[in-house]
């Protein structure tokens, strides 16, 4: 302290909070920091379509702690309002109080929803109240610990869309991000179709981070998950492409997006979709009446140029009427279809049942010229399994990927999601060799991959070691071939014998690929 008295004074640095002001569905208006003490400062009266804004419910003044100042309405007497931006062509807009929310079966009444016409199409949108879902949650989660019961969780919010062209659920990302950390499922239940998606397939981190929202103010994020009925010129362009093609349509195709929406601290919009999924999410279709199991095939994916793309579909009855669950690995437009196909080459062979169903879903393309005993390249088989797990998609296809496979080549999109997935890859030189054939154990290999995107585990580990060849098998696709076998995806070549370094051919191709999928319970057996 050296040889003279000294005298030291505190220092004192104030505390600041953070004053976050909210419309009634959790769209974050304005963030404000705020001295210990001092007062916040109110953003704009907000306006809501068909109430009267009375007020904020939370004082904002000598702050003491981090605030969340949430807009109060009344709700209008007429229950209907114009549309005060004449540029829109509203005709009829009415808001209602207490929309029905089913958490894990138990019924609530949590929230608004509003109608909209434009045009003539109707659009339904529902925005359950934050506060009273995220009570409902912790006391089902509080009822499941007591009870002990382990029924998935779900969040179920019905909606009449049959008289509707639209309707689209509105959750806040604070919300979504609870029912994410407890495992539920957001389930939108209309009169003929069902949208049931897991709240962790939305990816409310991925789509803070794209959206530059911060993990704590989750809430300012808008999660909008949608189911649309395409318009009649879509529908009719549908119907002709699937008559051209053979194929009848069942049901009208229906379009399922997930949108995500924010306003940055800086006031600028921005918006991210979220199209793809890493676990297959369903969507369940009424069959209409006179429909059973033996008209059903396959549910599609319409691609742009006009072509169908089969998407795995299990067919099941309940009270008298037929349903199909689609199982898709992105957002799109789905509708079902009924084409039986027989394949002339596979009378009398082994693989009849197994190729006619995987032509009739549109996985093999050439019945006519198909020979099951033919040794399958790599380029069909990288078409076979895409096909078949409902990933594939023309105009996938990017130039370069490969230096023997152009853009022109009817297999360049296959193969394009196929490495893309991890599923088959390229060699060290840059060639992917399409037209090279396939062994068996680089078969079992692919399908032990495809089986980690189906979500299969197998349930006979032990039992390569019945094959009397398995000393054959390669050092680096022993644990894959293990794998495939165990799962009863692929069978030996012979009872005893696996035959690892034999060829792969097109009839075996499509077994294989369809036991996977019955394994997995995306396809019925």
């Amino acid at each position: 302290m050296g040889s003279s008295n000294v005298t030291l004074y505190a220092k004192w640095t104030i505390k600041q909070y953070t004053v976050t002001f909210k419309d009634y569905d959790g769209t974050a208006l304005k963030t404000q920091t705020v001295d210990h003490g001092g007062d916040a400062t109110a953003p704009a009266d907000p306006s809501r379509r068909g109430y009267t804004f009375r007020g904020w419910d939370t004082d904002y003044t000598n702050v003491e702690s981090d605030l969340t100042v949430t807009a109060t309405y009344r709700r209008k007497s007429t229950g209907t309002v114009s549309d005060p931006e004449p540029a829109e062509p509203v005709s009829e807009e009415t808001g209602e109080e207490g929309i029905l929310v089913i958490v894990n079966e138990r019924q609530h009444s949590a929230g608004t929803i509003t109608v909209t016409e434009r045009e003539g199409e109707k659009t339904l949108e529902l925005r359950p109240d934050p506060e009273v879902l995220r009570q409902k949650i912790d006391e089902a989660l509080l009822e499941k610990e007591r009870t002990g019961t382990a029924e998935e969780n779900i969040v179920e919010i019905p909606a009449a869309f049959d008289d509707a062209a639209r309707v689209a659920c509105i959750l806040p990302g604070d919300i979504v991000k609870k029912m994410e950390q407890h495992d539920f499922t957001l389930k939108i239940a209309t009169e003929k179709v069902d949208y049931l998606l897991p709240a962790e397939e939305m990816g409310i981190d991925r789509i803070a981070e794209v959206l530059g929202v911060p993990s704590e103010s989750l809430g300012a994020i808008k999660v909008e998950v949608e189911i649309r009925k395409l318009n009649e010129a879509q529908q009719e362009e549908i119907t002709l492409r699937g008559l051209a093609g053979g194929y009848e349509i069942l049901v009208p195709p229906v379009e399922f997006k997930v949108t995500a929406k924010a306003t940055t601290a800086t006031g600028e919009a921005k918006e991210t979709a979220v199209s793809k999924f890493t676990n297959y999410v369903s969507r369940v279709m009424e069959m209409p009446d006179g429909i059973d199991s033996s008209k059903i095939t396959t549910g599609i994916f319409y691609n742009p140029d006009g072509t169908f793309s089969h998407i795995p579909t299990f067919v099941s009855t309940k009270e008298g009427r037929w349903y199909a669950r689609l199982n898709s690995l992105t957002s799109s437009g789905y509708t079902v279809i009924w084409n039986p196909v027989t394949v002339p080459a596979v009378e009398g062979h082994w693989s009849r049942e197994q190729v006619n169903d995987m032509a009739s879903r549109l996985v093999i393309k050439n019945p006519e010229t198909f020979v099951p005993d033919g040794h399958i390249t790599r380029g069909d088989f990288a078409e076979y399994i895409t096909k078949a797990l409902g990933l594939y998609r023309t105009g996938a296809a990017v130039a370069g990927k490969y230096t023997d496979v152009g853009l022109s080549s009817e297999l360049a999109d296959a193969i394009t999601i196929a490495t893309e997935y991890g599923i088959i890859l390229g060699y060290p030189d840059g060639t992917f060799r399409p037209e090279a054939e396939i062994s068996r154990e680089e078969a079992m290999t692919m399908y032990a991959r495809a089986m980690d995107i189906a979500g299969l585990e197998g349930t006979d580990p032990d039992r390569v070691q019945t094959y009397r060849d398995k000393e054959q098998i390669a050092l680096w696709a022993y644990e894959y071939v293990r794998k495939t076998v165990s799962a009863n995806v692929f069978s030996g070549r012979t009872h005893e014998t696996i035959d690892p370094k034999g060829t792969f051919t097109y009839a075996e191709a499509a077994t294989a690929i369809r036991n996977l999928l019955t394994e997995a319970g995306l396809v019925n057996k």
